[in-house]
């Protein structure tokens, strides 16, 4: 059995570069490959950065398959 790691973070928002860095600074400097979800407030599609760390609105995350089989 593989189990893969995921880190999860949940934050209100990352709409300024000052709060995306605050909110991912602990997943960026993880040092690892694992992957690495933000939970935003809303119904905000997935997307990636360039760093790939994915971001994902709270309500796509708890209702959409897509977003469960992301997360395994």
């Amino acid at each position: 059995m593989c189990l893969l790691m995921k880190f999860i973070q949940s934050a209100l928002n990352v709409d300024s570069p000052e709060k995306k860095a605050q909110e991912t600074f602990s997943l960026r400097n993880t040092g690892d490959f694992f992957r690495k979800i933000v939970v935003l407030d809303g119904n905000r599609k997935l997307w990636t950065d360039e760093d790939g760390v994915m971001y994902v609105g709270v309500i796509p995350f708890l209702l959409d398959d897509i977003v469960k089989e992301v997360i395994g």
